[in-house]
């Protein structure tokens, strides 16, 4: 999420609250002085000297293009890995907001070769955002499909597919194949979303219009809403079709950020994740199997990120199903969240929770997939809730012990939420603010520098920030990431498109560190789909399980290398292999030596194994009651506790029920009393031998609902041996002095009768 400072300009004139958490990044090449270049490290950021790539995506800013004019003018550009001269090595292609994509032909030794004029994609025309490597027409090489957004419609904004002519040369054909989509794009994704053969392809698009972030209600009715809808595109012998509607993915619409594709309940049938910046919701799309798609997100995440961002699909704890994590904009200190941070009033955030689901929250998701087949978001467990104004991730085993890790990318070029900025007197700020010439306003936007994050899996749903330790902890502006074995050594280098400043590429060096096998698959698939998008691949080496499927596009704006890679640890063999491609084929090989790339052919596979996801065996800790026990549901106020106490880190007037036991009626049971909320009364509830249980009505407490219990404890008060019930009152809503916060002494006759 970016560009935010004319709409809030807006809100603040016209009234109109709106929240939102930013961080920010520094423009300047500093980050390279700050990265600690230690061998010791598991990854070595190489200077261009040393690589010869020495791109950058500089980002130009005047009183005719800056951020309070395009929104998105610092979402930054992707980067793409992946061999496009077939030589065994990974290429490079880069995209650069204003002057297009490079290419960077790998030459061995880390060395690259710029031969974006050779390619033929000197494409410098509208606004470049995304790029994607995939084999569009199934002759076996790589083609490059590159998306463009920005304000102008026409020409200018159609993405671009560059067919490769199989000698380091490309064409553009984007017109001719039907994929020429002029809305404004983020990135695509391909994939066999039919399963038959050949790849479909998806279009992350976004609205021109900023003004419909703050009209939660618009995205329900896609009819009157003119640009910006996602794409759904059927490979129908060579040309795309639009298949939008007819797929059942009409209302997927929003302020995309990012596409993930996975087969989430395990069908064979490759669904879709959608990540939608800012009100618009995120989505889960399951794919029926016959070219539809059912919108099931509220099924299967119970709340999603506000501003969401990069996305990617791994398995986090080796249980053969994939994980999802999403990027946001939390930061992850006090200071920052309240620096960056702008307020709107709880009743339109409420409004919006009731019309819209599921919750959105400013905050990382990490969304773990359960036996179940729904999801369970972990992000706050496994410390990877705040991560500043992040863009990238990428779930992958960057050490090689066979765990997935993760990687995140962060920075803007201006912070524009900062609150100094943001909270310009109505004075000052409307005759800038809407002016012909806003290049002074743009300007006082501050600037802040920010580490970038790299997360090292403890195996037991928790991760250890590595960022300095790995040699990660750089701070830029950094936008797209991709991985590949740039130098063939068997581990992941990684490759960051940096803003304003030059390109980073990190060397892996677990190749140097002991217990630290790999195991690489190279798939060649049947028919037009030839590198066996979709196929999911399960390595078992004793008691070491992985599981990984092969898509094509993750983290934001970019498009890693069509291989899979498995970190062995100290395995030096692997036990079994097996591949279960998209057409229903099955191959499984046995015995593999480690530290070798492996590349498998579809045609000799055969019919037979249905994939399917394994389950834990193990019982669950908790179990849902068939019927419910208790027929209670607790109340809050709608008290909005940051209007009065700003700096508060949470609301402490919504802390939840009190609750006691005791046997209050004699029968030899325990009973159960639940305190209430302000404006609602507390519940005792008597218990019956059959294990059910019944309110106790006409008790004092029915009558008496203006203050809020906190807490309860059932004591003998009076001495007489009977249960009397003590409430303490509470909640910040009251001011100090007020008479509901005086405690409540109920006494028990010995019946369960109080008074």
């Amino acid at each position: 999420m970016t560009g935010f400072s004319k709409v809030i300009q807006k809100i603040l004139l016209t009234g109109v609250g709106f929240a939102l958490a930013g961080l920010l990044s520094c423009h300047t090449d500093k980050s390279k002085s700050q990265l600690k270049n230690n061998e010791d490290h598991l990854y070595t950021l190489l200077s261009p000297q040393q690589t010869n790539v020495v791109f950058r995506n500089d980002v130009s800013e005047d009183s005719a293009w800056n951020i309070l004019l395009y929104n998105y003018s610092y979402n930054g550009g992707g980067v793409a890995t992946g061999d496009l001269n077939n030589d065994g090595l990974p290429d490079l292609v880069f995209t650069s907001n204003q002057h297009g994509a490079r290419v960077y032909l790998n030459k061995g030794g880390l060395k690259f070769e710029d031969v974006t004029a050779k390619c033929g994609l000197d494409d410098t025309i509208g606004w470049t955002t995304g790029v994607t490597l995939a084999d569009v027409d199934g002759d076996g090489w790589l083609d490059i499909y590159v998306s463009k957004s920005g304000p102008k419609g026409g020409r200018i904004r159609e993405n671009r597919l560059y067919i490769n002519n199989k000698n380091l040369s490309f064409t553009e054909r984007g017109r001719e194949f039907g994929l020429n989509d002029g809305e404004p794009s983020t990135n695509a994704v391909f994939f066999d979303y039919d399963n038959d053969g050949d790849l479909d392809c998806f279009i992350i698009n976004h609205p021109e219009n900023f003004d419909q972030i703050l009209q939660p209600l618009a995205f329900t009715d896609t009819s009157t809403l003119p640009t910006g809808r996602d794409r759904m595109l059927e490979n129908v012998n060579g040309h795309f079709v639009d298949v939008t509607e007819k797929a059942g993915l009409a209302h997927s619409y929003g302020y995309g950020l990012s596409v993930s594709v996975s087969d989430v309940n395990g069908d064979g049938y490759d669904d879709l994740f959608i990540a939608n910046d800012y009100l618009s919701d995120d989505q889960l799309y399951i794919n029926n199997g016959n070219k539809t798609f059912t919108n099931q997100t509220a099924k299967y995440l119970s709340h999603t990120s506000l501003f969401a961002m990069g996305s990617d699909f791994g398995d986090i704890n080796n249980d053969g199903k994939q994980d999802l994590m999403v990027v946001d904009m939390k930061p992850d200190n006090h200071f920052r969240i309240k620096n960056n941070l702008f307020f709107f009033p709880m009743e339109y955030y409420y409004s919006r929770v009731n019309v819209l689901a599921p919750h959105q929250f400013i905050q990382n998701s990490l969304q773990l997939a359960n036996d179940t087949g729904a999801y369970s978001e972990i992000s706050q467990l496994s410390g990877l809730d705040k991560t500043d104004w992040s863009w990238n991730v990428l779930i992958q085993d960057f050490d090689n012990d066979g765990w997935n890790d993760i990687h995140i990318t962060n920075g803007t070029k201006r912070d524009q939420n900062e609150l100094d900025f943001v909270m310009l007197n109505d004075d000052e700020l409307a005759p800038q603010a809407f002016s012909h010439d806003e290049r002074n306003l743009y300007k006082r936007m501050p600037t802040t520098l920010l580490k970038h994050y790299a997360y090292r899996n403890k195996r037991n749903l928790q991760f250890e920030d590595v960022s300095e330790k790995w040699g990660l902890d750089a701070a830029s502006i950094a936008n797209g990431a991709a991985y590949a074995d740039l130098d063939g050594d068997g581990d992941l280098d990684l490759v960051v498109n940096n803003t304003d400043s030059v390109a980073f590429i990190f060397r892996n060096n677990a190749d140097k560190m002991p217990d630290a096998n790999y195991l690489r698959i190279r798939l060649i698939g049947a028919v037009k789909n030839t590198f066996g998008l979709g196929a999911m691949v399960k390595v078992h080496a004793g008691t070491l399980n992985q599981t990984k499927e092969l898509e094509n596009g993750r983290g934001f704006e970019s498009c890693s290398e069509p291989i899979l890679h498995f970190g062995l640890g100290e395995k030096q063999t692997v036990d079994s292999l097996e591949i279960f491609w998209k057409d229903g084929r099955y191959s499984l090989l046995k015995n593999i030596k480690a530290d070798r790339l492996l590349t498998i052919s579809e045609d000799s596979s055969r019919i037979g194994k249905v994939r399917k996801f394994t389950t834990s065996g193990q019982p669950h800790l908790l179990a849902e009651k068939p019927k419910t026990i208790l027929n209670f549901v607790h109340h809050e106020s709608k008290f909005n506790d940051f209007k009065r106490d700003r700096l508060l880190p949470y609301q402490l007037s919504k802390e939840g029920p009190g609750m006691a036991v005791a046997d209050v009626n004699g029968d030899g049971m325990d009973d159960i009393f639940i305190t209430n909320g302000a404006g609602n009364s507390g519940k005792l509830f008597l218990q019956h031998k059959n294990g059910t249980f019944t309110e106790s009505a006409g008790q004092p407490w029915s009558n008496d609902i203006t203050y809020e219990g906190l807490g309860a404890v059932f004591f003998d008060a009076n001495g007489d041996g009977k249960p009397d019930l003590y409430i303490a009152t509470g909640s910040n809503e009251f001011k100090e002095g007020d008479k509901q916060l005086k405690d409540k002494l109920y006494i028990n006759d010995g019946k369960g009768h109080f008074k």
